[in-house]
């Protein structure tokens, strides 16, 4: 008898935490006191006493809030560099639309198969519908580009559509400006 155990696999999140290397400090929290540490052992022996304790006490707020002050998970420093190089950089942004230019290829028609083509290429079960309009498209094509004698039912559409377009009247309206004054207008319909 085999017992199968089925365990449950769940994602562990992976945290990258720096190491610490002396005490509570990281290589870069060292290196934050101990540049402001440098910075003022070699003030105190350039500046008098009352000078040195204020440019002391400055540096090391500074290196003290670098090495330990976090804001929203991030170190100060980092966000210091973020802050500098956002007030440095220009901040005009002009939105641009790109152009697109969209490439269509439409499908070429074939031409329609000679009379022996045309039987071999006929469905078994009443298809030949599609290979005869095939034919009539193509024959209407080439009358409608090469003749010279009017198609009677072509010229009897157009006429129909030139007629209401000459027999449209030009209508007029008054208008009344903010000015109080009124104005002949002429109303176009679309």
């Amino acid at each position: 008898m085999k017992i199968l155990f089925i365990m449950a696999q769940f994602q562990v999140p992976q945290f990258q935490v720096e190491e610490r290397i002396i005490g509570p400090l990281t290589l870069k929290k060292f290196g934050f006191v101990a540049a402001g540490s440098i910075v003022c052992f070699i003030l105190f022996f350039l500046l008098s006493l009352w000078l040195w304790l204020i440019v002391a006490a400055i540096i090391g707020t500074i290196a003290a809030s670098l090495a330990f002050i976090t804001v929203n998970g991030q170190p100060l420093d980092k966000i210091a560099v973020n802050a500098f190089g956002y007030y440095w950089s220009p901040r005009f942004y002009n939105w641009q639309r790109k152009e697109e230019r969209r490439v269509f290829e439409l499908p070429t028609i074939k031409e329609a198969p000679e009379q022996g083509e045309e039987q071999a290429l006929r469905p078994p079960a009443g298809g030949s519908g599609r290979i005869a309009v095939r034919k009539n498209l193509r024959d209407l094509w080439q009358k409608l580009q090469t003749t010279k004698a009017p198609i009677p039912k072509r010229e009897e559409s157009l006429k129909s559509l030139e007629e209401p377009m000459k027999m449209k009247k030009e209508k007029y309206g008054a208008f009344r400006a903010a000015t109080g004054e009124r104005i002949a207008i002429k109303k176009v319909n679309y």
